[in-house]
């Protein structure tokens, strides 16, 4: 980040660099700016339809199959 670092003893600052580490999760996959989750589902809900709970950043939610 340009000029976002230490003012240096000319009154300058200096620019800021930044190192980010994002650690995996048990639950949730990154790809890119994606985030996937895994639920596995019966094979009549999947031919039928139906509805599940999942996981997700904000809580648990309901989906339709």
């Amino acid at each position: 980040m340009r000029d976002r670092g230490h003012q240096a003893l000319n009154q300058s600052y200096g620019d800021l660099i930044l190192n980010i580490k994002i650690k995996p999760h048990k639950l949730f996959v990154r790809k890119g700016f994606d985030i996937y989750s895994e639920l596995k589902i019966s094979v009549s809900k999947a031919i039928l339809g139906g509805s599940c709970k999942i996981l997700t950043l904000d809580g648990e939610k309901s989906i339709n199959i």
